[in-house]
């Protein structure tokens, strides 16, 4: 079970060994989100937080459930004339 940090560091093993992890464990619950952003200080990030919506809406339209996932480069960096077009 991981809350905050033990959360985070969870999702950390799972994208830098997963192999390791899923020997060792069968069950993770995440109980808070990795990350807030509404109290950043940084107006990119807070634009992104006042409209997460949109960006939700937007990356599922593109069929994109995650961002920087296992496969992300090679499906959305290497195969972006898919997503883009011109």
């Amino acid at each position: 079970m991981g809350h905050s940090q033990g959360t985070t560091q969870m999702f950390y093993a799972l994208g830098t060994n997963e192999a390791w992890i899923d020997e060792r464990v069968n069950l993770f619950i995440a109980l808070a989100p990795i990350i807030r952003l509404g109290n950043t200080t940084n107006k990119g990030l807070k634009k992104v937080a006042k409209n997460r919506w949109v960006v939700e809406k937007s990356l599922k339209g593109l069929g994109m459930y995650e961002v920087g996932g296992k496969d992300f480069k090679k499906e959305y960096i290497y195969n972006r004339e898919k997503y883009c077009s011109g």
